[in-house]
C-alpha cells in the first residue's frame, strides 16, 4: 500500500474505532481503499452504505430508490468528486501544468515570453511574469494533483491554485464535450456514477469563495505586491510542503 493510500486507511479506521453510530461506521467502512487503489479509484462512486435505515437497500449507486433520487435521505449523501471525476480532473490539471511549465521554459528572465498568447491558461494580468512565477503558478496546477492522487478533494491553498483549479474544471468540461475519445479513454478504467462529471457541482464545493474570479479576466499586469500574494498561502487549509520542489 503506498504512503497516500495507508494514511488515508489509517484516518479512517481511527475515525471507525472512536464512533458508535452503525449508520456512519458503514460509510466509513465502505470509504476503505483497496490495497492497489490508487488516485482516482481511492474516491467512491456512492455514499450509500447499503442497508440505509433510511431508504432501505440501496443498489445501483442509489439510482432506484426514490428517496435517494430526490435527495432525501440524510445518510446516502450525493458524491462531489467521483473516481471518473477523479479521473478527468487529474488529466485536464496535468495538461495545464505541462502548458505552463512549457510556457515558462520559453520565457526570458525579464518576462514578456509566450504567456501572452495562453490566455486561457495563463491569465492576462500575469502573462508579463518572469519563468520563476510561471513555474510555481504551475506547480499549483501539480499541487491540486496531488491532492487527488491522495484521495482527497482538490483544496485550494492559495490564489493561485483557486485559479488552477477553477480553469482545470472548465478544461475538464471542454475535454468531454469536444474531445470525447480522449475523455473516453482517461475515465475508462474507473467505475461509473449517477454523480459523474457534475462539474457545476465542483465549481460551488471546492473553493471557500470566488474572490478570485477578479483575477481571471483582469486585462492590466498586476503590481508586484499583488503578483506575489497569489503563492501567499490561506490560513484555514492544511499548508504544501515548502520542500516539495517542481515536478520539471
Amino acid at each position: 500500500m503506498s504512503t497516500c493510500c495507508g494514511a488515508t486507511a489509517a484516518a479512517l479506521l481511527s475515525r471507525l474505532a472512536r464512533i458508535g453510530d452503525a449508520q456512519e461506521s458503514l460509510r466509513i467502512a465502505a470509504a476503505l481503499p483497496g490495497l492497489r487503489e490508487r488516485g482516482p479509484g481511492l474516491f467512491t462512486t456512492t455514499n450509500c452504505p447499503g442497508r440505509c435505515e433510511v431508504c432501505g437497500t440501496c443498489r445501483n449507486d442509489c439510482a432506484d430508490c426514490p428517496r435517494c433520487r430526490d435527495f432525501d435521505c440524510e445518510v446516502c449523501l450525493p458524491v462531489v468528486i467521483t473516481p471518473r471525476t477523479a479521473a478527468a480532473l487529474d488529466a485536464a490539471l496535468g495538461r495545464l501544468a505541462d502548458e505552463v511549465y512549457d510556457i515558462a521554459e520559453w520565457t526570458p528572465q525579464g518576462g514578456g515570453g509566450p504567456a501572452a498568447e495562453a490566455d486561457t491558461t495563463v491569465p492576462a494580468c500575469m502573462a508579463d511574469r518572469g519563468p520563476w512565477f510561471l513555474r510555481c503558478y504551475a506547480r499549483a496546477f501539480d499541487d491540486l494533483a496531488c491532492d487527488l492522487a491522495a484521495g482527497r478533494r482538490p483544496t485550494p491553498a492559495c490564489t493561485a491554485e483557486e485559479i488552477a483549479l477553477d480553469l482545470a474544471i472548465q478544461d475538464a468540461e471542454r475535454c468531454q464535450q469536444d474531445e470525447p475519445d480522449v475523455h473516453a479513454e482517461q475515465v475508462a478504467a474507473h467505475p461509473s456514477s449517477r454523480f459523474d462529471y457534475r462539474w457545476s457541482i465542483l465549481q460551488d464545493a471546492l473553493f471557500q469563495d470566488k474572490d478570485y474570479e477578479g483575477l481571471l479576466y483582469h486585462p492590466s499586469p498586476l503590481p508586484d505586491v499583488d503578483a506575489e500574494d497569489w503563492f501567499g498561502e490561506f490560513d484555514n487549509v492544511p499548508t504544501r510542503d515548502p520542500e516539495r520542489g517542481f515536478r520539471r
